[in-house]
């Protein structure tokens, strides 16, 4: 072969590399974290929703990763799930695309309302749109959406187009104007929704403390703090995306011992005495419910029968006991949180005051008490 013939050659593979399109040259990458999705959004239009998004991508020019195509880098990385901003982004460097996109669905009614958030790995910005739409629409929505957000990403990197017209692309990827302006550091949607934990579903809750008591009644001032034991059972009615209302039962036992050294005076003498008085309520109730992500905030309000029993035993003669009962009512109203380190199970802290109105025998039993202790939530979804 001579050697102009190698010139000739050479200059035509040069201008044939030269106008293959940018995306077979350096085609841009997306990382697809993990989706949030409330547990309205049914099975089957949670998979519409991922094959959508996966077909957005691809027809705006870019390749679309999920967990399964980056587990070796996850790996690599220590990365357990891509549910973290801090964590897919590491993986994304790792990885090489230039955008982590996230998108969280739930019901509104009849309605889908869905939030695409791209976060540019290279730039340090987010973009986030969020659209409300009938399902029947989602596919064409989310096609929008995801074209509307990476257009306005930095250009891949690799050597500048040939002059010319681009060659054509897909309708669906053309570019759009530019989204309405957004913070430029949105907060992570995952980091604080409520999830799962606010859906509907039988509620189940125990506590354990210790009752102090208030004073106010004839007696009351003899006895001293002992313990609190109650459980409580409810529907939890889902309202908007943190907050719920769960009406409720209440069961709740509380006792309070006679001091040490509590003297009576009876027609015979004075007796050194031991015992206590216990208050057994039963109360319908309403419990409200804040979510922070895992936290839960909660306040309850319970109005309801209250069942008293006293005990007066001689010390020196436990033989010798009377034993008198009576029934009034009584209420309470209290706050406290859980954590909730599963999806249906937490635990935390619980305050309430406590009242109730019984007369035993000519005395008025008061008891006011503050009840202070540990208590457990779960729940059963339905």
């Amino acid at each position: 072969m001579t050697r102009r013939t190698w010139q000739l050659t050479l200059v035509l593979t040069a201008l044939c590399l030269a106008s293959l399109p940018a995306a077979a040259r350096a085609q841009r990458r997306v990382l697809l974290a993990d989706p949030a999705l409330s547990e309205d959004v049914p099975l089957p239009l949670a998979g519409e929703l991922a094959t959508n998004v996966r077909q957005a991508i691809e027809r705006a020019g870019a390749q679309p990763l999920a967990a399964a195509d980056v587990q070796d880098k996850m790996q690599q990385s220590g990365v357990a799930s891509l549910v973290s901003r801090e964590d897919t982004v590491k993986v994304a460097r790792l990885v090489g695309a230039d955008s982590v996109l996230r998108y969280q669905a739930r019901m509104e009614g009849e309605k889908l309302q869905l939030t695409i958030s791209v976060f540019f790995t290279d730039a340090g910005k987010a973009v986030m749109l969020e659209r409300s739409m009938a399902i029947a629409e989602s596919q064409g929505v989310v096609g929008a959406m995801v074209a509307e957000i990476l257009g306005g990403a930095p250009a891949p990197p690799g050597p500048p187009p040939p002059p010319g017209p681009p060659p054509p692309l897909p309708p669906a990827s053309q570019p759009t104007e530019a989204p309405a302006s957004q913070p430029s550091s949105p907060p992570d949607p995952e980091r604080w929704a409520a999830g799962p934990r606010a859906a509907r579903g039988v509620a189940l809750g125990f506590h354990v403390g210790g009752s102090i008591p208030l004073g106010g009644g004839d007696t009351d001032e003899f006895i001293e703090t002992d313990l609190r034991i109650g459980m409580h059972a409810g529907y939890q009615l889902r309202l908007g995306q943190r907050h719920a209302l769960v009406p409720e039962l209440a069961l709740q036992h509380s006792s309070w011992s006679f001091k040490d050294g509590t003297v009576v005076n009876l027609p015979t003498g004075q007796f050194l005495i031991k015992g206590g008085l216990s208050v057994l309520h039963l109360m319908p109730g309403v419990r409200y419910l804040l979510f922070f992500g895992p936290v839960e905030i909660f306040a309850a309000a319970h109005v309801g029968l209250a069942y008293a029993t006293q005990t007066i035993a001689n010390a020196n003669d436990p033989s010798d006991k009377v034993e008198d009962t009576a029934t009034g009512f009584g209420f309470d109203a209290g706050t406290g949180a859980h954590f909730m380190f599963l999806k249906w199970l937490g635990a935390g802290l619980f305050v309430d005051v406590s009242k109730s109105f019984v007369d035993i025998e000519g005395s008025d039993y008061d008891a006011l008490a503050l009840g202070i202790g540990l208590s457990v939530k779960g729940k059963i979804p339905f």
